[in-house]
């Protein structure tokens, strides 16, 4: 996942100390999604060839509605 850096940013006076919770909470939120088991077992799936999909029985465009079991987040 993408990942904000900002120590390389030039100007750390007040405006980088303001901005450090923000970033903390970015950097708690994208490591609580790439934990989620779903998340991983999507992950596992998209790493599989069509060949080996195909075997197991799915298709690269019902990977997201079968690792979600139909459920849908908004």
């Amino acid at each position: 996942m993408a990942d904000i850096d900002v120590s390389s940013h030039p100007h750390r006076g007040i405006a980088h100390m303001l901005c450090l919770p923000f970033v903390a909470f970015y950097r708690a939120m994208v490591r609580m999604a790439e934990n989620d088991p779903r998340y991983l077992e999507l992950s596992r799936l998209c790493a599989l060839s069509d060949d080996e999909l195909n075997a197991i029985g799915l298709r690269r465009e019902q990977l997201a509605n079968h690792v979600m079991r139909g459920r849908v987040l908004y």
